[in-house]
C-alpha cells in the first residue's frame, strides 16, 4: 500500500492541511511541536479510530486529544494506492467510532466500497488489526518494539 495524499480538514492543529507523498520512501521531519506526531495519529484514526476508553485521561483518548479547539468538526482524506487499486478513504469524526462518517471510494470505478458493522478500514487493507498494526506496519515516534 502507498498513501500518495493526506487531506485534513481539521485534526489538531491541522486545518486545510495537504501533503503529497512521493510513491518511493518518504521521512517527514521537523522541530518539536510541529505535527510530527499528529499526522502520525491522524493516519492511524483514519484506518482504525479511536480505540481508547479512559474517559479521565485525555493523553489516552486519541479523540480528544487531537479535537480542534476552533471547531466542532474533525476529519478529513487519504488517497491511496492497494493491489493496483486507487482509493480514497474519507472520515468524519464523531464523539465515538460508531458515530464516525466513514467513506470509501474506488477512484478507478467510482464505486463505494461497504464496510461491515464495526469493521474499519485498515482490517480490510491492511488484513491486520489495530494491534497488529501498530507493532509491525506503523512505526511510531518510540520506534520499532523488535530490538537487537
Amino acid at each position: 500500500m502507498n498513501i500518495e495524499k493526506i487531506y485534513i480538514d481539521s485534526f489538531g492543529k491541522f486545518e486545510g492541511f495537504e501533503l503529497d507523498l512521493s510513491s518511493d520512501f518518504n521521512v517527514i521531519y521537523g522541530n518539536n511541536e510541529d505535527g510530527k506526531s499528529t499526522l502520525m495519529a491522524f493516519v492511524r484514526m483514519m484506518f482504525y479510530g479511536d480505540t481508547s476508553r479512559s474517559r479521565n485521561n485525555i493523553r489516552e483518548k486519541l479523540r480528544d486529544l487531537y479535537r480542534p479547539w476552533h471547531s466542532d468538526r474533525m476529519g478529513g482524506s487519504i488517497n491511496f494506492r492497494a493491489g493496483g487499486k486507487r482509493y480514497q478513504l474519507d472520515r468524519s469524526f464523531g464523539k465515538t467510532n460508531s458515530s464516525d462518517k466513514i467513506k470509501i471510494t474506488n477512484l478507478d470505478t467510482g464505486a463505494e466500497i461497504p464496510l461491515m458493522r464495526n469493521q474499519e478500514p485498515g482490517q480490510i487493507f491492511f488484513d491486520l488489526g489495530l494491534e497488529a498494526f501498530e507493532k509491525s506496519v506503523f512505526i511510531g515516534q518510540n520506534g520499532s518494539l523488535i530490538s537487537g
